[in-house]
């Protein structure tokens, strides 16, 4: 009977601190180790978020270190950073640091956005057909900012293992990365791809395509 008597208590409490007021005042959380800075792309005409996340004696040593490139960094940076330092600790892999993509906005936003960037385009072909949507995504587009913008800013500010870079994405981020695996060769030369949207324009895959290694 107790426990029924403070349960609406317990709620109006709750309902009393999470004010919005209450929200807005709370401070906010940064993790250890990383900053961000926005970095405006020519090629794809927008402006990206990159969140940076490197080990924690990086200011101190001066080693060098391998990259691993993430999307949707809006939702999996803070797990990526803890898995990858974990793994780090165990000497299961390097220390290296990650390099998150972001957007910045809101979530409607942020999905057109990515379904933009990690999906490729449609091939000029009467017989591929997706279903009569007429949607596509700027995927080349996406691996051009990659190598042409991002990469060189990295590396020329960033303590980084030239030419050792991983991918990491999942759902059309996977779906880039086979992508990126299979015709745009030099970007990245290991892979981390968690179910991958293959569904996505499946009449595309095998067909010849202009390759940059």
């Amino acid at each position: 009977m107790l426990i029924r008597r403070l349960v609406p208590l317990i709620l109006i409490l709750a309902l009393t601190v999470l004010t919005p007021r209450a929200i807005a005042e709370t401070p906010s959380v940064s993790l250890a180790n990383t900053e961000t800075f926005t970095l405006k792309s020519e090629i794809v005409e927008d402006e990206y978020f990159i969140k940076i996340a490197y080990p924690r004696d990086y200011h101190e040593a001066t080693k060098r270190y391998p990259v691993l490139y993430v999307t949707d960094a809006e939702t999996n940076f803070g797990a990526l950073q803890y898995v990858a330092q974990r793994l780090a600790k165990d000497r299961l892999i390097p220390e290296l640091i990650l390099v998150g993509i972001a957007y910045d906005t809101d979530y409607d936003t942020f999905y057109d956005l990515r379904a933009r960037d990690l999906r490729p385009s449609i091939p000029d072909d009467p017989d591929f057909d997706l279903g009569g949507r007429p949607d596509e995504g700027k995927g080349e587009q996406f691996a051009d900012f990659i190598r042409s913008e991002l990469i060189p800013h990295i590396d020329q500010n960033y303590r980084t293992v030239a030419g050792d870079r991983a991918y990491y994405g999942h759902s059309y981020g996977g779906l880039f990365g086979v992508w990126s695996l299979m015709y745009e060769t030099d970007l990245f030369n290991r892979y981390v791809i968690l179910s991958p949207s293959l569904w996505w324009g499946e009449l595309w895959w095998g067909r010849p395509r202009v390759s940059h290694g």
